[in-house]
């Protein structure tokens, strides 16, 4: 028999931790999205309402389902925690209960005891998980399907070595990758290194950061940290998962002076692919290609089996690999309620948004961008951002 419990609150989250990491554990489909460190943080920083449900059975912890709420347009929301900004979201589900955990919280807690919850947002679902295939084959009474879109997530299968991964690219894009390392060892002393040391952690970070904004605004775009909340989420975050043995921060070093740098997530035989930047002046050198291949080439050795680039179809990736997955995003409403009217309003003026946006000159919109107030910038997506 499944029972409940409902957290609202940070304390109770936070409280939470061990038995929370430890259903992680047994979750073969979590990643270090799904982690205690990753979405306790997210609410610290980005004061969202946490809406979580545990699922017990026999007082065991078999299930966490991690929402936020909201209050919107006079409609009850739901999202689920740490969206947009996580590639990989979705309930942490033990293996044997998986089915009779959704079975319960969709035919039977939703409908029944929370009602009032008229529309539900489950976006970047990993097609391994249960939870896409169950909504998309199940009937969901009182809910009905709104909208549902799915995005490529590339990633690399690593053989034993690196002269078989080299094997499987391109020989036009494997000689243009040893050249540019040829090229790099050369000119400059070439140095990888990566934060090995928990004192470290900020100025790590705050490197990684400079170079990731630098490789943005030179293209005239603001780039991931002009967002103040999420450089605020990503100063506390990184600690933690450093200590957990999650994060892997590396850079590239010619003459001692980081050009280019990296932010991974690990976690078993993963790396994930975060974000990344470089030295726009040192872009000749194509020097975040080459950390990358240098990466890879680590990671082989260190016995690391796969390398998920994640959500996003920018042309470089497929470089490095012709194998992706898909995320899937599924938006539910209930039938008898204004929910469906609400979503289709709100998503044409997204769209508006977005045509609008073609009209507005690049330099226009990060120059406006920059001259809005914060309380501003921290609570709307904007129209003058990329």
């Amino acid at each position: 028999m499944l029972s409940h419990h409902l957290i609202t609150h940070l304390e109770p989250l936070q409280a939470l931790e061990s038995s929370w990491n430890e259903l992680c554990q047994q979750d073969p489909n979590a990643t270090p999205f799904q982690s205690h460190a990753w979405l306790y943080t997210w609410c610290l920083a980005n004061h969202e309402k946490p809406w979580i449900v545990l699922i017990y059975h026999a007082e065991k912890l078999v299930g966490i389902l991690p929402f936020a709420y909201q209050y919107k347009f006079f409609l009850h929301r739901l999202h689920l925690l740490g969206a947009p900004d996580a590639d990989y979201l979705g309930f942490i589900l033990h293996p044997a209960w998986e089915t009779a955990i959704l079975d319960y919280f969709f035919q039977n807690l939703l409908p029944q005891q929370y009602p009032h919850i008229k529309l539900l947002t489950l976006s970047d679902l990993n097609e391994r998980t249960p939870l896409p295939t169950y909504l998309l084959n199940h009937a969901l009474d009182p809910f009905r399907l709104l909208q549902h879109t799915n995005a490529p997530c590339p990633y690399l299968e690593l053989p034993p070595s690196w002269e078989e991964y080299l094997a499987q690219l391109s020989s036009a894009f494997r000689q243009s990758i040893r050249r540019k390392e040829r090229q790099l060892n050369k000119f400059f002393t070439v140095h990888m290194d990566h934060l090995t040391n928990i004192n470290h952690t900020q100025s790590h970070l705050e490197t990684f950061m400079n170079l990731h904004q630098a490789s943005w605004v030179v293209r005239n775009r603001p780039g991931a940290f002009a967002r103040l909340r999420f450089a605020h989420f990503h100063r506390l975050l990184a600690p933690r998962l450093w200590q957990e043995g999650a994060l892997y921060l590396v850079q590239l070093q010619l003459n001692g002076q980081p050009v280019a740098a990296y932010y991974f997530l690990k976690q078993n035989k993963t790396l994930y692919y975060y974000l990344s930047g470089f030295d726009p002046q040192q872009a000749q050198y194509s020097p975040a290609s080459v950390l990358l291949a240098m990466v890879i080439r680590s990671a082989i050795t260190q016995g690391i089996t796969e390398v998920d680039l994640m959500r996003g179809t920018r042309r470089y990736k497929y470089h490095w690999t012709s194998k992706t997955r898909r995320n899937h995003s599924l938006t539910l409403g209930q039938q008898k309620s204004l929910a469906p009217l609400f979503f289709y309003l709100e998503s044409h003026v997204k769209q508006t948004t977005l045509r609008c946006k073609e009209y507005i000159p690049t330099s226009w919109r990060h120059r406006i961008w920059k001259r809005l107030p914060t309380w501003f910038k921290n609570r709307v997506e904007g129209l003058f951002r990329n």
